[in-house]
């Protein structure tokens, strides 16, 4: 398996152990052990532990709970009241950005690029996730003022991570909408447009995290969810300015529609 972005990753499973092996070319390697439900990890210098922690809260985690047949999304969600919305999109969207922009405005961060959808008696819910949100220089830089408000994950990766309150949100949140985010021209309106069932679930399935899942078992039961999502929850296609200085225009958009 290779990864879309960032170092190469090679994966192997043995079946009849229940083992699934990741090397990543830097040094770090992960085994999740299925049956027993652990994930070991090892690192070798000049990787630390913060680097191994990047690596094992997105992929390896995002891995881990879709093998456990529990959907996630490559999203940003936020809690705006007692009801969840998730940003899904590819990297350089803008769904940390907006997500970020979205807590200064009183929304709370409810998972962070691993969104973990579960279908529950009272309709979907998403899990609360890591508690920090990661950015690149230009976003720090437009909401905190300059790069170095926050600091950087580690020497290795030029991201930075914001820290979040662990004692925000102790419960799933409710999941009441879904924003693809498409980044437009600086001078376009913010818009949404919601996106019939079928079209949903096939802008929706490029965007599951990881998007490399060697069970076709967990594949199935991964579409079986989405074809049930896109009926209970509005999915909607969101255009989002490609400038800054309209953050606030897009936060007031989606605050005016949810809150």
């Amino acid at each position: 398996m290779d990864a879309r972005q960032g170092p190469e990753l090679i994966g192997y499973h043995e079946p009849e152990r229940g083992l699934f092996h990741f090397c990543y070319n830097v040094g770090t390697a992960f085994t999740y052990d299925h049956p027993q439900r652990r994930i070991t990890a090892l690192w070798s210098p000049p990787q630390t532990f913060e680097d191994t922690c990047t690596y094992l809260t997105g992929p390896i985690l995002g891995f881990v709970l879709q093998i456990q047949q529990r959907v996630c999304l490559h999203a940003s969600t936020v809690a705006i009241g007692a009801s969840a919305v998730a940003f899904v999109g590819p990297n350089g969207t803008g769904k940390s950005t907006l997500a970020a922009a979205l807590l200064r405005r009183g929304a709370e961060i409810i998972a962070e690029d691993v969104a973990a959808v579960e279908q529950q008696t009272d309709g979907f819910v998403v899990h609360l996730g890591p508690r920090a949100i990661r950015l690149w220089d230009p976003s720090v830089t437009a909401l905190y003022g300059r790069p170095d408000a926050l600091p950087c994950i580690s020497r290795h990766w030029e991201k930075r991570y914001l820290p979040l309150d662990t004692h925000e949100q102790h419960r799933p949140a409710r999941l009441t909408a879904v924003y693809l985010l498409e980044v437009v021209p600086a001078e376009a309106p913010v818009s949404s447009t919601q996106l019939p069932p079928m079209q949903a679930v096939m802008q929706l399935l490029p965007n599951i995290y990881p998007d490399w899942l060697p069970l076709p078992e967990a594949r199935v039961a991964i579409l079986d969810t989405l074809t049930q999502l896109v009926t209970a929850v509005r999915v909607s296609r969101l255009s989002i300015p490609h400038s800054f200085s309209r953050l606030d225009e897009v936060c007031d958009y989606v605050l005016a529609r949810h809150s």
